[in-house]
């Protein structure tokens, strides 16, 4: 559910307030960022500060390629390297967001701070020290944009939340603790010493993911910076003098052609179906069956703008080499490091766990570490508050999240009691795989329109629409099943 800035409505005449969409495309009076490009806006009837967005990372991935040969870790010092990262990563947070690029700077030097002046409580304290900085202007953005949708520097605060919050968990675990107190995860991050001023501020605004992600844990950056991850710096490179040179030609070719068509469906589809269209009297009044396939429709191709900038956003991380993580078994690369949604996993699982697990997966991987393995009870619903707190305040993310919750622990219980019933054959065992695609496709759409709709009565109208269904399914799952698991063998 990341990427929330991205989101901009379309309006079309089903609309019952097109005023709504014209504030919404006009109001970027508050917009500190450059306005440069205002001719290109005027051009293409996108805002300033969209256009602002695709620019810079059309940049970042220009500056990648001069970045990946002239300054390769076997010519240049990690400090080069570094130096590159930060100045250029400030360079596009100011044109995209002006003088509010000081809150990313803010924010890590107080990190940096806790780090070394309370280094035994540094790790929560960090966490909520970046989490506060956040959540402030998160408050103060939604005073002054109430329901808008202009990017502003909080996107980007999101992602270095993410960053600065592991980091501190990172040290405190290598720092703080015995190696047997770890999880593998835990000791593979682990860091020995706290990282410079320099390190840290490139860390954060490293020009490839300063805008839009994709998360990267500190010491897979640092391998990238110093060419650990290529052979650099080990002693199989000592001894041979080689290192694997990655080729992304092929990993980019597939992110350019899934942004190729994400632009198609974003501007050419979606605004045929806007998803505000459900807050309308018109929509509420509905067939029952209408409404749900129009949910699924409309809600289903807003997806396309997050692949997009996700997309995007690898495609810089690719032409720069960061995100290679070695080989696979058959011989591929093996590029997963920068992935932040496995598009085919989303669009076709048939759970709603597998589901989360291909959507925004590196905030996934951050929950995890940071809340799920440290979180001794209920760490599932510490999970769910954490990210809707991490999204800002408005009332439709904790409604959506305590939804997606609901859903989590239904799909456990009818996974447990229900799926083996339909294990005897492959018939029964196929048609089990497609109510469950059905079911999670709609169970996808229902939990997400609250955070499209923001406001609480919006929301309210809407699931009353629907009569609350899958709320009832999902609740009568979860405390009508029977508790034990089945008593049949169960097979994967």
């Amino acid at each position: 559910m990341c990427l929330l800035a991205l989101y901009s409505s379309n309006i079309s005449p089903k609309s019952s307030n097109p005023s709504r969409g014209m504030s919404q495309k006009a109001g970027t009076g508050f917009y500190y960022g450059s306005r440069l490009l205002q001719p290109a806006s005027d051009v293409t009837g996108l805002s300033i500060d969209q256009v602002n967005f695709v620019a810079t990372q059309l940049a970042a991935i220009l500056l990648a390629v001069p970045f990946h040969w002239m300054l390769h870790p076997s010519r240049v010092s990690a400090t080069t390297r570094h130096l590159f990262e930060f100045i250029f990563g400030v360079i596009l947070v100011f044109f995209c967001f002006g003088s509010q690029f000081i809150h990313l700077c803010l924010q890590t030097l107080l990190c940096y701070v806790v780090m070394h002046t309370l280094p035994r409580y540094s790790h929560g304290l960090c966490f909520f020290v970046s989490m506060g900085y956040l959540s402030v202007l998160q408050i103060y953005r939604q005073i002054y944009d109430y329901g808008g949708y202009t990017l502003d520097i909080t996107g980007p605060l999101m992602i270095s939340t993410q960053k600065l919050s592991d980091l501190a968990f990172s040290v405190h675990d290598g720092m703080q603790k015995e190696e047997k107190q770890l999880n593998p995860s835990q000791l593979k991050y682990a860091q020995k010493k706290i990282p410079s001023i320099l390190e840290m501020m490139s860390y954060v605004f490293a020009f490839h993911f300063v805008m839009v992600g994709p998360t990267a844990f500190y010491q897979d950056y640092s391998d990238f910076i110093s060419g650990r991850n290529i052979g650099i710096g080990q002693s199989s490179f000592v001894s041979t003098g080689k290192y694997v040179t990655p080729q992304p030609w092929m990993i980019s070719l597939k992110k350019l052609l899934t942004c190729l068509i994400c632009v198609v469906l974003v501007t050419q589809v979606t605004p045929l179906f806007p998803v505000t269209y459900v807050k309308d009297e018109e929509y509420l009044s509905a067939t029952f069956l209408y409404k749900v396939a129009y949910m699924l429709l409309s809600v289903s191709l807003v997806r396309a703008k997050y692949y997009f900038a996700w997309s995007l956003a690898e495609m810089g991380c690719v032409a720069n080499g960061y995100g290679y993580n070695g080989l696979k078994e058959d011989g591929t690369e093996d590029w997963d490091m920068i992935q932040n949604a496995d598009v085919w996993g989303v669009e076709t699982c048939t759970s709603m766990k597998l589901n989360m697990d291909s959507w925004n997966i590196r905030t996934l991987m951050w929950l995890r570490r940071t809340v799920y393995d440290r979180v001794p009870r209920h760490n599932t619903l510490a999970v769910f508050f954490i990210s809707a707190f991490w999204h800002g305040f408005y009332p439709g993310f904790y409604i959506a999240f305590s939804t997606g919750a609901a859903f989590i622990f239904a799909n456990r219980s009818i996974r447990r009691v229900v799926r083996p019933y339909f294990l005897k054959s492959r018939p029964l065992h196929f048609f089990y795989d497609v109510i469950t695609f059905i079911g999670t496709r709609l169970c996808n759409v229902y939990m997400a329109v609250p955070v499209i709709l923001y406001e609480f009565m919006p929301v309210l109208n809407f699931y009353r629409s629907q009569y609350f269904w899958m709320h009832i399914i999902a609740f009568a799952a979860i405390f009508c099943l029977p508790k034990r698991p089945s008593s049949r063998k169960k097979t994967e």
